[in-house]
């Protein structure tokens, strides 16, 4: 899922000078020459109750999580940039549509800022 995030991030946006795995993450400098970035990793996955009465079918909500690390000049234009790439991609076909469901700055050093951006879709588990 990560990886085909990635890559329709990197196809639907032009902004980023990095766009990769939060999992694959060095030191970020804060120089402006590898600013703005993201790094997208994937978040919890919450499991509901199985309601069937002979199978087991269970919904499993998905978070994908992406840090945009910037400017806070910013931020704004690059949020909208990446809810204009994200909102209502669909991983594939038996995924919900990505709905944005946190947005949060989780750091700031001079003028960067690291800035967490939550993204939720579902999918049925079932018993084959």
């Amino acid at each position: 899922m990560i990886t085909d995030l990635i890559a329709h991030l990197t196809n639907e946006t032009t902004s980023f000078v990095t766009i990769d795995n939060a999992r694959d993450l060095q030191p970020v400098s804060t120089q402006s020459s590898e600013l703005p970035a993201l790094f997208v990793f994937q978040g919890d996955s919450i499991m509901s109750r199985s309601n069937a009465d002979n199978r087991v079918m269970q919904r499993r909500d998905q978070i994908i999580s992406i840090y945009l690390v910037c400017s806070h000049n910013d931020v704004e234009a690059l949020e909208n940039e990446i809810f204009d790439a994200l909102l209502g991609w669909q991983y594939k076909p038996d995924y919900s549509a990505l709905e944005v469901s946190k947005s949060e700055v989780i750091s700031i050093t001079g003028q960067t800022v690291w800035h967490q951006l939550d993204f939720t879709t579902w999918n049925t588990l079932r018993e084959t």
